[in-house]
C-alpha cells in the first residue's frame, strides 16, 4: 500500500509506539485498539478488539467479516456510504 495514491494523495504507513503524534492521520488500524489511538475528528479507527474502533474486524467460520459502528463514525464526524453499510 505503501506508495499508492488514494483519492490524489500519497498512501504513508508508518509503526508506531505510545505517545505517537497522530496528527495528520487520518486512518489508524490497531490489532488491539489502545487508548494511545484517539479517535479524533476525522479520523478512521480499524480494529480488531470488539466494542472498540470505527470498523472492527473479526473471523467468523474462517472468514473475514467487518462490523462498522455508525455511532463511533458520527462522533468522529464521519459518513460512512449507505452501500458499504449494506456489506
Amino acid at each position: 500500500v505503501e506508495g499508492r495514491m488514494a483519492a490524489g494523495h500519497a498512501v504513508r504507513v508508518r509503526a508506531v509506539d505510545d505517545g505517537t503524534d497522530f496528527s495528520g492521520c487520518q486512518i489508524a488500524y490497531s490489532a488491539v485498539m489502545s487508548d494511545e489511538i484517539p479517535s479524533g475528528s476525522g479520523r478512521l479507527t480499524l480494529t480488531e478488539s470488539p466494542g472498540r474502533g470505527i470498523i472492527q474486524f473479526f473471523l467468523e467460520e474462517s472468514k473475514l467479516r467487518f462490523k462498522i459502528s455508525p455511532r463511533r463514525a458520527s462522533s468522529a464526524g464521519l459518513r460512512i456510504n449507505s452501500q458499504l453499510l449494506k456489506l
